[in-house]
This record gives structure tokens, C-alpha cells and sequence, in this order.
């Protein structure tokens, strides 16, 4: 991607005054509301909630009850092939503030939450096949609640979360997931005279 990038949408804010943004502006990749009422020039009066110089931050999301930003740090240059899950205050957040979701040394992607806010989705790498997870976050003390828990068990090119994966969103109602799935098939046909 070209740097500086601008300007890569992801929600709006909840009195929908701004649109919570992923850019790369300055030396730093950053999460930020950009005002509607700034446009066609809103980069210049970017509110930054959070920024970080070693990776980039993507799939901002924010909670039911607007008190929380769910997003994915990813591809530090120390760490290629990483993506971890954090979660911030709406009001912005110095990187050592940031609250892990999931765990270092792994893929996780497209965060998202349950109606209630109780959960955090996202889907995982785990060796070959994706599958979407959930964790559970106290909205109120702002942590992650017990275990992290699968909630799709895909484990064959039959049935699979769809690749290529950076256009596979998921969406998240009260009761429902949906999820893009690829199916896989294949045939033996018999092809005759073929010496001919």
C-alpha cells in the first residue's frame, strides 16, 4: 500500500457525526474519527484515538454501547504473520493501554460484537482452516471474561471459510452469524477416444 495511505473505513461513530477510520498519515498507522462536517477535507481535523509505528491497525469496531473500540493490530515487522485482537476505550488510547483479546503468536481477524456487547467475535487461523470464535468482555471493567471459546468447526475444503480472505466479512445479528463459505467439490470423468 502505498504510504501514506487514507482513509480506510471501518464504522461510524455512534452519533454518526464521523467515520472511525484506519490510516496512515504519519509515521504511525492509526485509528481515527474523521468528521463529516470537515469533508471534502476531513484528514486535516482527524481526531487519532490510538497509533502505533510497528504494525497496522485495522477493522475498527465499535461496541454496542459505544464505550468500546474493537480492532486488529497486525504484520509487526518483529513478528511477521501476526494479527492480534485489542480493544480500546472509545476515548482514545496510548498503545500501552491497549486490552489483548486474543493471544500473540497467531492470525486473528475481522473483530466484531455480539448485540448484547457480552462478546467479542473474530476469526482464527488454527493450522489450516479459519474458523470464527468468540470471547467473552466485560463491558464494564473493560477485560476479557473467561476463555475464548470456537463457534465454527470447519476442518475440510468441503465446507470452508472463504478464500481469499481479505474480502471474507463476517456479520453479527442478536441470534445469527453470517459467515462466507466456499464449497469445495470435485469429479473423475472418463474421457473416451482420446487416441484418436
Amino acid at each position: 500500500m502505498p504510504d501514506p495511505w487514507v482513509g480506510v473505513p471501518s464504522d461510524w461513530s455512534p452519533d454518526g457525526r464521523a467515520i472511525l477510520a484506519s490510516s496512515h498519515l504519519t509515521p504511525a498507522s492509526t485509528l481515527g474519527l474523521w468528521p463529516i462536517g470537515a469533508a471534502p477535507h476531513a484528514e486535516t481535523a482527524v481526531k487519532v484515538l490510538t497509533s502505533d509505528t510497528g504494525s497496522d491497525l485495522w477493522e475498527a469496531r465499535y461496541s454496542p454501547d459505544g464505550r468500546w473500540i474493537a480492532f486488529l493490530s497486525s504484520d509487526r515487522p518483529e513478528r511477521p504473520g501476526e494479527s492480534v485482537v485489542f480493544v480500546i476505550p472509545a476515548t482514545g488510547a496510548t498503545r500501552s493501554q491497549w486490552i489483548a483479546v486474543t493471544g500473540p503468536g497467531q492470525w486473528a481477524d475481522k473483530p466484531r460484537w455480539s448485540s448484547d456487547g457480552s462478546l467479542v467475535y473474530y476469526i482464527k487461523w488454527e493450522g489450516v482452516f479459519w474458523n470464527v470464535w468468540a470471547t467473552p468482555f466485560d463491558t464494564h471493567a473493560g477485560h476479557p471474561l473467561g476463555t475464548a471459546f470456537p463457534v465454527t468447526h470447519f476442518s475440510s475444503t468441503r465446507h470452508e471459510i472463504s478464500r481469499p480472505f481479505q474480502g471474507a466479512e463476517i456479520g453479527i445479528g442478536p441470534r445469527r452469524l453470517i459467515v462466507p463459505i466456499s464449497e469445495t467439490t470435485g469429479s473423475i470423468w472418463l474421457i473416451d477416444s482420446v487416441d484418436r
